[in-house]
C-alpha cells in the first residue's frame, strides 16, 4: 500500500510540475506576443551595464549615460510627447538596422562636450552597402509637446562612412539623417552648437510652424550630405526672433538647396537689417542652388534683397521667379579653388550634374532677375566666372574682381551671347582691376554684329543682294565691300542692300566701335551668279504618308539649268539625278519620317535643292492588360498582372503614378508583391518605334482574404469524460491565431492542422474559443461550450467526480450522490436492489426473499444453477462439466466406474491399469495388459510368457515363436534340438501366470469409497456389513501411509523406466500422469466414512475428536464434506 501511495504521490508531483511549467510557458508566450503590453517604465537613471539595446518607446524622462554606452538602435525609437531624452557626454549611439531612427514627439537634449562629444550614427561593426542603405536618423514628429524640443551640443550625427548615395541610383534604408521640421513647433526653442551632420542622403531644415519661439545655431557643419534642403526662409526671420544662422554654417562636399534664401522686409517687424539669415555660409567642394522665390515687400535700390557666402571649389546655380520685382543680388561673396572643377566634383552631391567650369550658373530658371556684384573670383585651375544661358534678359555683373584686369581675358571667363551659348549678354562693366577691389575701369563693353541672311559662303543669282544682320553695343562704324569703304554703319538699321554687284565672290565687312573704344570687324562672304540651277519635286506633296507595309514611293520632279545632281534620303546620297528624267522610285523608306531631297548642281558650283517628307506609318502599338479587370478586387497583397503587347520597343510599369521599372516584353505576367491594402492603379507606358504612347491602366483594390474560422467537432454543449477534448477546426486565410479556455490563452493556433487537444478542462462548463487574425488585422472567433470531467463509469447519470458509488448496475435508480435509491428494483421482482442478491431475475420467475428465481439459485455453488445442474451436491472446488457434475459424479463410458477412478473413462471394457503402462488389466478388454504388474511389458504375441518389448523386463528374443527360457538363440526361443533332433517342450516354469497371480489383492477394508456410491447416495459397507470405528480409522491411516510410500517409490521407478524407453515418449508421460492421479484417487478411496448423521442430528454432528476435517456447505443445507488433514480435495459424505 505504501508503494502505491508513493507512486500516486510521485504522479501528483509530476502533474503539479507540469502545470507550473505550462503556466510559465503560457505567460512567456503572452509576454512575447504582446510586447506593447510588456514595456516597463524606464527609470531616470539606468543601472550600469556594458551596453544597452534600446526599446521601441521612451515613455518617461530618460538619461543615457556613458556608463551604459554604447546604445544600440534595432528599430524605430519613439520619444513620447512631453518626455525628454537626455544624452550625457561621451555617449555613443549605434544604429543596427536601416529602419533605426529616433522619432521625437517630446524633447531630445544631446549634451556633449568638446572633450566628451556625443556620437549618433551607424554601428561601425556592420557592413553598410548599397543594398543595406542608410539608417533613418533623427526627426521631429507630430503630435508633439515640449518647449525645448532640440538641444544639441558637441554632437556628431553620421551615416555609414563606407557607402554613400550616388544621385540617380536606387537605394534602400533611410532617407533623412536629420529632419528638423517638427522640432520647430509652437513656442519651442532650438539650440544647435558645435555639431556635425555627415555621411547622409538628406537633411531637411524646413520650419513647419511660424510660431516657434526662437533658435540659436552656431558652428554647424554639414559634411558629405547628398541633399540639404533649407526652406521657408520667411519663418527663420520672423519677428520677434533675433537669432540667425549668418556666418555659422559650413557645408562640405554636399548638395545644398536654399529656398526663400533672401527673404526680408522693410517693415520694422521683419528684418535682420534686410540680410538673409543664410548669409555668410561657407561652401567647400559643394554644389549650391539659391532661389529667390517670394518676398513680403518690394525691394529697392537702397534696400535690395541680397545674399553672400564663401565658395571654395563649389558651383552655384542662381534661380528666381518670373514675378520677382526689384533688386536681387549676389554680393560680398568669395569664389576660390584648390583644384579643377572636375577634380573637385563630389559625385554624391545631388546637384553634381549642374557643375561645369563656371562658378556661377544662371540658366532659364534664373529668369534674368539676378545681379552679381561686389564679388571676388579666383580664376585658377580651369574655373570660369559665369555661364549665362537665359535668352530674354541681360545680366548685370558690375563691381566684381574677375582675377584679371584684361577685358579680353574677362570675356573668356564669361559665357554669354558673345560665345553663341544660346543666352543673352552679361554686362560686367565697370569691374575692379585689383584684388583689393579699389580701382574701377569701364574698358569692358564688347561689340557684336551677327549676319542672319544670306548664309555665309552662299551663292546668289543676279546683281542685287539684301544682307540682314543684328548688332550689340555698337556706337559707330563703317561698311566695307571687298575692302572698299561703302557707307557708315547705321545702328538704327538691321539690313543693308547692295546694288550692281558683279558676278563672282564678294566680302562685306562692318568695322565698328563701342563704349570704351573697343573695336570689332565682322564680315560675310557670298557669290553672285547669272544662272541658278532649279529643281522641283512635283509629287508627292511636301508631307506625304504611306502605310506601314509600304517601303518605297514613286517621286515625280522637274529640273533646269543643272549640269548634274543626286538624290538623298535622310541626308545620305542614294543615287544620281537623271537630268532629263521626270520620275524615280525611292526605296528603303523607314518607319516614321523620311526626308527625300533632289539636289541640282549648276554653273559656278551653284546648287539648288528641293525636299519633301514621306511619313511611313509605324506599326500599331498594342498593349492589353488582360487581368485583373479594371475595378476588380484582389485578395491578398500580391497583384499578378497578365498582359500582352505588340509592336512595343520598350515599356515601363507605373504603380500609382510612380515609375517602378521596365516591362519585360518577352513575358506575359508580372507580380507586384506586398502592395498596401486599398486601391491601386497599375499602368503600362509603352514606347514604339515612334516614341511614347498612351498609358494602358487597370485599377483594383487589394483586400485581405476573408477569414474563415469554424469549429467542426465536437458539437456545442458536448460532454467529455476527462479533462481534455480534441477540437476539430477549419481556419483559412489567417496569419495567426490563439486558443482560449474560459477566457485564458492556452495555445497558439496551428494554421496547417485541423485538430487541437485542449487540456485542463474544469468540471462542468468550459468555453473554448479560437481567435484568428488576418493579413489586415481582421479578427474572427468561434467558440463552443464543452462539459468537462463528465465520465460516468456506471452510466447512472451521475458523473464520477460526484458519484460516491461508481459501480452501480446499469438501470439502477440512484440518488444525487450516485448510490442506489432505496426504491430501486431493476428486475421488478419485488425485492429492492439494496437487498437483491440476483438483480436480474426474469419476469417469468418468482424470486425468493433474496431476490433470486429458480434459474438463479445454485445450491452447491458450482456455477451452474439448480435448474440446469444435474449434480446439485458437487463438492466445493471440484471441476465440473457443462451439466454441473464433477468426475466423481460422472461415468462417461457407462462401465459402472466413475471417471475419477476409471483409468479408461472412455473405454467400457477397461477400468484399471495396475502398472500404469496404458494397457488395461482386463485380459478380455480392449488393449489388454498381459503383464499387469510390470510397467515395462504388456504384449506377448506368441503367448510364451515373455514380453515382446525388447527394452522391458525379461524380453522375448523370439517374440513371434513360442519358446522356452533357455531357447536358442535366447529366452523365449525354441528349445535347442536333441541328438535325435527333437525339441524339448516347455516346462512348467514357462507357463503363463494365471489370473490369480496377476491380480492385485482386494483390500477387504471398511473405508467408504465415494466412487462406489450410486446415484441415490446410498451407503455402502464392507463385506461384513459393518462400518469401521475410530480405532479402525487409525489402523487404516497407517495402511494408507504405507501404501502412499510404496506408490511414491513405484512412481519414481516408472519415471526412470520411462526415460529409458524409446518412442512414444509423450504418450508414456501422459500414462505416468494418469498413474499418479489414479494412485491419489485410490488413496482417497481408502479413507473410511464416518457414521451417517441423521437428518435430525446434522446440526449436532460431533467433529471435535475426528482425524478428518468436516464442512457443511452451504451452511444449513445438511450437505457435509470431509478430507484428511493436509489434503486439498473434499469428499462428499454420502448419507
Amino acid at each position: 500500500m505504501s508503494i502505491n501511495m508513493n507512486k500516486r504521490g510521485n504522479l501528483l508531483s509530476l502533474l503539479v510540475c507540469f502545470a507550473m511549467l505550462t503556466t510559465s510557458w503560457s505567460a512567456m508566450m503572452d509576454f512575447e506576443q504582446n510586447p506593447s503590453d510588456n514595456i516597463a517604465p524606464e527609470l531616470e537613471q539606468e543601472s550600469p551595464r556594458m551596453d544597452t539595446n534600446v526599446g521601441t518607446v521612451i515613455s518617461f524622462n530618460t538619461t543615457w549615460t556613458a556608463a551604459n554606452s554604447p546604445y544600440y538602435l534595432n528599430s524605430p525609437v519613439s520619444v513620447q510627447q512631453g518626455v525628454r531624452l537626455t544624452i550625457n557626454p561621451g555617449v555613443q549611439i549605434f544604429a543596427n538596422t536601416t529602419n533605426s531612427t529616433i522619432i521625437v514627439h517630446g524633447e531630445i537634449h544631446s549634451l556633449g562636450t568638446t572633450t566628451n562629444p556625443v556620437f549618433i550614427g551607424v554601428n561601425p561593426s556592420i557592413g553598410w552597402t548599397t543594398t543595406s542603405g542608410y539608417w533613418n536618423g533623427i526627426r521631429g514628429a507630430t503630435p508633439n509637446q515640449g518647449s525645448e524640443s532640440l538641444l544639441m551640443r558637441n554632437t556628431t550625427i553620421s551615416g555609414p562612412t563606407c557607402y554613400w548615395y550616388t544621385p540617380g541610383q536606387s537605394s534602400t534604408g533611410g532617407s533623412y539623417i536629420l529632419d528638423l521640421r517638427y522640432f520647430f513647433r509652437n513656442n519651442a526653442d532650438i539650440i544647435i552648437d558645435n555639431t556635425t551632420i555627415k555621411n547622409g542622403k538628406n537633411v531637411i531644415a524646413t520650419t513647419y510652424s511660424s510660431n516657434f519661439n526662437d533658435y540659436t545655431i552656431t558652428n554647424l557643419t554639414f559634411d558629405n550630405i547628398s541633399h540639404i534642403n533649407f526652406e521657408s526662409g520667411s519663418n527663420w526671420g520672423w519677428n520677434p526672433r533675433t537669432s540667425h544662422w549668418r556666418d555659422q554654417v559650413t557645408v562640405i562636399r554636399s548638395g545644398v538647396y536654399l529656398d526663400n534664401a533672401i527673404y526680408f522686409s522693410t517693415a520694422s517687424n521683419y528684418g535682420h537689417n534686410y540680410t538673409s539669415v543664410f548669409n555668410g555660409w561657407k561652401y567647400i567642394q559643394s554644389d549650391v542652388v539659391i532661389r529667390g522665390s517670394s518676398i513680403w515687400q518690394a525691394t529697392t535700390t537702397t534696400h535690395p534683397a541680397w545674399i553672400g557666402g564663401t565658395f571654395t571649389d563649389s558651383s552655384l546655380k542662381l534661380r528666381g521667379e518670373s514675378g520677382w520685382t526689384g533688386p536681387l543680388i549676389l554680393r560680398n561673396s568669395t569664389f576660390n579653388s584648390t583644384g579643377s572643377p572636375s577634380s573637385t566634383t563630389w559625385q554624391y552631391s545631388q546637384y553634381a550634374s549642374q557643375r561645369g567650369s563656371a562658378y556661377i550658373i544662371a540658366d532659364s530658371g534664373s529668369y534674368g532677375k539676378w545681379t552679381v556684384a561686389n564679388n571676388s573670383f579666383d580664376m585658377t585651375n580651369g574655373w570660369t566666372g559665369i555661364d549665362y544661358t537665359y535668352q530674354n534678359n541681360r545680366m548685370s555683373a558690375p563691381y566684381n574682381w574677375w582675377g584679371s584686369n584684361n577685358r579680353t581675358t574677362i570675356d573668356g571667363l564669361i559665357e554669354d551671347i558673345n560665345d553663341n551659348n544660346g543666352g543673352n549678354w552679361v554686362n560686367y562693366c565697370p569691374f575692379w582691376t585689383t584684388s583689393a577691389m579699389n580701382v574701377l575701369t569701364s574698358n569692358c563693353t564688347r561689340t557684336r554684329v551677327d549676319f542672319t541672311s544670306p548664309a555665309n559662303g552662299s551663292s546668289q543669282v543676279g546683281y542685287n543682294l539684301t544682307i540682314n544682320y543684328t548688332h550689340l553695343m555698337v556706337s559707330i562704324g563703317d561698311w566695307y565691300l571687298d575692302n572698299n569703304s561703302l557707307e557708315t554703319f547705321n545702328i538704327s538699321n538691321n539690313s543693308i542692300t547692295l546694288i550692281g554687284l558683279t558676278m563672282g565672290w564678294h566680302q562685306l565687312c562692318a568695322q565698328v566701335s563701342g563704349v570704351g573704344n573697343q573695336q570689332g570687324n565682322y564680315c560675310i562672304s557670298f557669290q553672285m551668279t547669272p544662272f541658278f540651277p532649279d529643281v522641283e519635286i512635283t509629287w508627292p506633296t511636301a508631307s506625304h504618308a504611306i502605310p506601314t507595309t509600304q517601303t518605297s514611293e514613286m517621286i515625280y520632279y522637274t529640273s533646269s539649268n543643272i549640269t548634274s545632281g543626286y538624290w538623298t534620303l535622310d541626308g545620305i546620297n542614294i543615287g544620281a539625278l537623271v537630268i532629263n528624267g521626270a520620275s524615280v522610285q525611292i526605296t528603303g523608306l523607314q518607319y516614321g519620317n523620311n526626308s527625300i531631297c533632289i539636289v541640282g548642281l549648276g554653273l559656278s558650283n551653284l546648287v539648288d535643292s528641293a525636299c519633301i517628307n514621306i511619313w511611313r506609318d509605324y506599326p500599331p502599338v498594342v498593349v492589353v492588360i488582360n487581368s485583373p479587370a479594371d475595378g476588380s478586387t484582389i485578395y491578398g497583397q500580391n497583384a499578378v498582372i497578365s498582359y500582352s503587347t505588340a509592336n512595343v520597343t520598350s515599356a515601363n510599369w507605373l504603380l500609382d503614378g510612380m515609375d517602378v521599372g521596365a516591362v519585360q516584353l518577352n513575358q506575359s505576367s508580372h507580380t507586384f508583391p506586398i502592395l498596401p491594402w486599398g486601391t491601386h492603379t497599375i499602368c503600362i507606358r509603352p514606347f514604339g518605334l515612334d516614341g511614347q504612347h498612351f498609358d494602358v491602366c487597370t485599377s483594383f483594390t487589394m483586400v485581405a482574404p476573408p477569414l474563415d474560422v469554424q469549429i467542426t467537432s465536437p458539437a456545442n454543449g458536448s460532454a467529455v469524460p476527462a479533462d481534455q477534448v480534441t477540437i476539430g477546426y477549419i481556419i483559412n486565410n489567417a496569419t495567426e491565431g490563439n486558443w482560449t479556455l474560459n477566457g485564458i490563452s492556452v495555445n497558439s493556433v496551428t494554421l496547417w492542422n485541423q485538430q487541437m487537444v485542449i487540456l485542463n478542462l474544469q468540471i462542468e462548463s468550459n468555453i473554448i474559443c479560437i481567435e484568428a487574425y488576418g493579413e489586415n488585422n481582421q479578427h474572427q472567433s468561434a467558440c463552443i461550450t464543452i462539459i468537462g470531467h463528465n465520465l460516468d463509469s456506471d452510466s447512472d447519470g451521475v458523473p464520477d467526480h460526484s458519484d460516491n458509488c461508481s459501480d452501480t448496475p446499469v438501470g439502477t435508480i440512484v440518488t444525487l450522490d450516485g448510490c442506489t435509491d432505496p426504491t430501486s428494483d431493476i428486475d421488478q421482482d419485488g425485492v429492492p436492489d439494496l437487498n437483491d442478491t440476483c438483480p436480474d431475475t426474469s419476469n417469468s420467475e418468482i424470486a425468493d426473499v433474496n431476490g433470486c428465481g429458480p434459474s438463479q439459485r445454485d445450491s452447491d455453488n458450482d456455477g451452474v444453477s439448480d435448474a440446469d445442474d444435474a449434480c446439485n451436491n458437487t463438492a466445493p472446488g471440484a471441476a465440473i462439466d457443462a451439466n454441473g457434475c464433477a468426475d466423481s459424479q460422472t461415468d462417461s463410458d457407462g462401465d459402472g466406474t466413475f471417471d475419477d477412478v476409471d483409468a479408461f473413462p472412455q473405454d467400457p471394457t477397461q477400468t484399471t491399469d495396475s502398472d500404469g503402462d496404458g494397457f488395461g488389466d482386463d485380459i478380455n478388454g480392449n488393449n489388454p495388459d498381459f503383464f499387469p504388474t510390470d510397467v515395462t511389458q504388456w504384449h506377448d504375441f506368441d503367448r510364451d510368457g515373455w514380453g515382446d518389448n525388447l527394452q522391458g523386463n525379461d524380453p522375448d528374443e523370439c517374440p513371434t515363436i513360442a519358446g522356452v527360457e533357455n531357447g536358442v538363440p535366447g529366452k523365449g526361443c525354441p528349445a535347442p534340438p536333441d541328438d535325435n533332433n527333437n525339441t524339448t517342450p516347455p516346462d512348467d516354469n514357462n507357463t503363463i501366470p494365471d489370473d490369480n497371480n496377476n491380480t492385485i489383492p482386494d483390500d477387504n477394508t471398511t473405508i467408504p469409497n465415494s466412487n462406489n456410491t450410486d446415484d441415490n447416495n446410498t451407503n455402502q459397507t464392507d463385506d461384513n456389513g459393518q462400518q469401521t470405528s475410530s480405532g479402525g480409522q487409525f489402523k487404516y491411516m497407517q495402511v494408507a501411509t504405507i501404501v502412499g510410500i510404496f506408490m511414491v517409490i513405484l512412481i519414481a521407478t516408472i519415471a526412470i523406466l520411462r526415460l529409458r524407453k524409446k518412442g512414444d515418449e509423450d504418450e508414456h508421460l501422459l500414462d505416468e500422469y494418469n498413474e499418479q492421479e489414479q494412485t491419489f484417487t485410490d488413496l482417497q478411496n481408502d479413507i473410511p466414512k464416518q457414521e451417517e448423521p441423521s437428518s435430525r442430528q446434522s446440526s449436532g454432528l460431533d467433529t471435535q475428536n475426528t482425524e478428518y476435517e468436516w464442512q457443511e456447505h452451504p451452511v444449513g443445507t445438511g450437505h457435509w464434506y470431509y478430507r484428511s488433514h493436509g489434503e486439498e480435495e473434499w469428499t462428499y459424505y454420502e448419507q
